[in-house]
């Protein structure tokens, strides 16, 4: 929010000149987390001309939105003159902050692409606000099915050296677009694309969790190079920085694949991490997240203790269930649902995942459809299995009874839907 303010032009005269300041000084207070921050109201805009009473405006709504009084951003926004492109589309965008801080994530994904749509259209486009933009974009990624249309308009901005430096946030957001309208092929080559053109540590980290995150969803095979894909997590999970709040969704990614990896204290330390720089945070992580940070916290704890092996599992599951089913995150919703039929074996948490991934098209998700979340145990025997071993061996090489062997296979034909083991080695081969 900060950057948004410093995008406001200056050359208001006298009162305008007061106002402005006076407006420009509610931001930073409410950002300090001042109660009275804004002393600017509507009766004093008579009469002062439309670009300066734009500016103004746009401020007070930002302050409104800083203070998280919501009703009072919207009364300023939908009063705010746009006599520019430029303040139209900074009006959108803060319109789509405002709205991602009520968990209404479609609208602002709407939002944001019309002020894409508006900096598109002009000569001389603010690469800042541009930037603001795709980054923006760049959160709902994952979590929001946009359109085919805007995709290829969204590739165009690659071309673009000016925005050399949002490489990487674009080609998550293509990644993911592509991802969840099932082009699996076109979105791992947009993650790869990204590891490639990483600027930063976190950058490259957030690609390499893209890419084995969407191998997790949609592989029905088990993922290979599980040892060397952790260790690289860990140490980037343990080594940088967190303190900058947009950094912690990716930070929970980072949490979720742990878990699917096995690595489960990491991944709970991870999760532990998250809510001491939230706290510390204060209402910039709401204001950035929505409920979502909440909800990918509990997420990646359900997923840490189911593969742990442990029915504790079950609470923090039902709490990102709940959560992502309401702000209509419906891929992770399933996830969840799915999670907490294999803990109970209730067949309607089955169902309410096939209704969520009835969002998307059918070759979407395949392994939340089919296969679901194994455990850490789950996966070893997988590889034996495909390996041609049987119970027996199994148990043999795991230090395992036959029985103990046995009722984890007979667990993996209830995930996979099948009723013996020939059927469950056609399916997994």
């Amino acid at each position: 929010m900060r950057e948004l303010a410093a995008l406001a032009t200056g050359g208001v005269q006298r009162d305008e000149e007061r106002l402005f300041w006076e407006a420009l000084l509610g931001c930073v207070r409410a950002s300090s987390g001042e109660d009275e921050a804004g002393t600017v109201t509507p009766d004093d805009l008579h009469g002062i001309e439309p670009v300066a009473r734009a500016e103004i405006s746009f401020f007070a709504a930002l302050a409104a939105y800083l203070q998280r009084d919501y009703p009072r951003a919207q009364w300023w926004l939908q009063r705010m003159p746009t006599p520019t492109p430029s303040l139209q589309a900074r009006n959108l965008l803060l319109e789509a902050d405002l709205a991602a801080a009520k968990d209404e994530l479609e609208r602002s994904a709407s939002l944001l692409l019309a002020a894409a749509d508006v900096m598109k259209r002009q000569a001389q486009a603010e690469r800042r606000l541009t930037e603001q933009v795709v980054r923006a974009l760049s959160l709902l990624a994952s979590d929001v099915v946009l359109e085919p249309a805007p995709l290829g308009e969204l590739e165009g901005l690659l071309a673009q050296p000016r925005l050399r430096s949002m490489s990487s946030s674009l080609l998550h957001l293509l990644g993911w677009a592509y991802a969840l309208h099932g082009d699996h092929r076109t979105a791992v080559g947009c993650f790869v694309r990204e590891e490639l053109q990483a600027m930063t540590p976190i950058d490259h980290l957030a690609a390499c969790l893209d890419r084995m995150t969407l191998v997790f969803l949609t592989d029905l095979r088990e993922p290979a190079a599980a040892s060397s894909t952790t260790a690289l997590i860990e140490e980037y999970a343990r080594v940088l920085s967190w303190d900058r709040v947009d950094d912690l969704a990716t930070l929970a990614q980072c949490a979720c694949l742990l878990a699917e990896l096995g690595a489960v204290q990491s991944a709970l330390g991870c999760c532990d991490l998250i809510e001491r720089t939230a706290r510390m945070a204060g209402p910039r992580a709401s204001l950035a997240h929505g409920s979502r940070l909440t909800a990918s916290v509990a997420e990646a704890r359900a997923l840490a203790l189911h593969a742990f092996g442990t029915r504790d599992a079950a609470e923090p599951a039902s709490q990102a269930y709940a959560l992502f089913g309401r702000v209509r995150c419906e891929w992770r919703a399933a996830r969840m649902a799915t999670l907490l039929y294999q803990i109970g074996h209730a067949h309607p948490w089955q169902e309410r995942a096939r209704a969520h991934l009835s969002h998307y098209p059918a070759n979407a998700f395949p392994r939340l459809l089919s296969l679901g979340v194994l455990t850490r145990r789950e996966r070893e025997i997988l590889t034996l299995i495909r390996a041609g071993e049987r119970p027996r061996a199994i148990g043999a090489q795991l230090h395992l009874k036959e029985s103990t062997a046995r009722t984890h296979v007979k667990n993996l034909y209830r995930k996979f839907g099948v009723r013996n083991y020939a059927q469950l080695l056609a399916k997994v081969m």
